[in-house]
């Protein structure tokens, strides 16, 4: 027995020695390999410089704003949202109507446009509440809920189809953002625009969804 056990003992030291070379072998070529990568893959500054290849033209910077208070948000803004409690069993509520935020960043930035997207189904996937707590949440700065449940009455999504549909983008008006008055009537007309074009997005695909009865609620 003795003789039998002792070629397996004898070849341990050689298996480690193997395992320890192969662990050595990948870390050398991992760093090797991630050293070229590092060296010859064409990073911006690489691209730049190098004489046989076009120069690309670099992105402009973003507009400068004298007044740095556009970027903070006022402390009544700061709330938990009331989505979470807007859930009905015969139509979709979304609430949109008093929510500006985007739009005034939208114009700041002097983007080109801003596209309404929508998830049919997803109010379906789990159920929270009650909504009595809705108040109270927005008082405290919090998001409360007693339960929450989906499938199996367990906090899981329901498997419920899931469609994701995009409306035409609303342009967005090129104004001064120091004149305050140019940037909220330019707020005001991109809001006007989404909302309106939400709302006829909506109705374009509800019926290709099956909610063809379900309406949309844009408060």
């Amino acid at each position: 027995m003795a003789d039998v056990l002792r070629p397996r003992v004898a070849s341990q030291p050689g298996a480690l020695c193997r395992t320890v070379l192969l662990v050595l072998g990948q870390a050398v070529s991992i760093s090797f390999g991630s050293t070229q990568q590092r060296r010859f893959l064409p990073g911006p500054s690489w691209w730049q410089s190098h004489p046989t290849l076009p120069r690309l033209p670099l992105p402009a910077p973003p507009p400068f704003h004298p007044d740095p208070s556009h970027l903070r948000i006022p402390p009544r803004r700061t709330l938990p949202s009331p989505q979470m409690y807007m859930v009905e069993p015969n139509k979709e509520r979304v609430k949109l109507l008093g929510r500006k935020g985007y739009a005034k960043i939208a114009v700041e930035q002097q983007i080109d446009g801003v596209v309404p997207v929508y998830y049919f189904g997803n109010s379906q996937c789990l159920d929270m509440g009650p909504k009595s707590l809705s108040g109270i949440s927005r008082k405290w700065r919090v998001s409360l809920a007693l339960y929450m449940y989906g499938r199996f009455w367990l906090p899981l999504p329901r498997p419920v189809d899931l469609l994701l549909v995009h409306g035409r983008p609303i342009p967005v008006p090129k104004v001064d953002v120091c004149d305050k008055a140019a940037v909220e009537a330019a707020m005001n007309t991109v809001h006007d625009g989404l909302v309106k074009e939400l709302q006829e997005m909506y109705d374009r695909h509800k019926k290709g969804y099956g909610w063809a009865d379900r309406p949309l609620s844009i408060e």
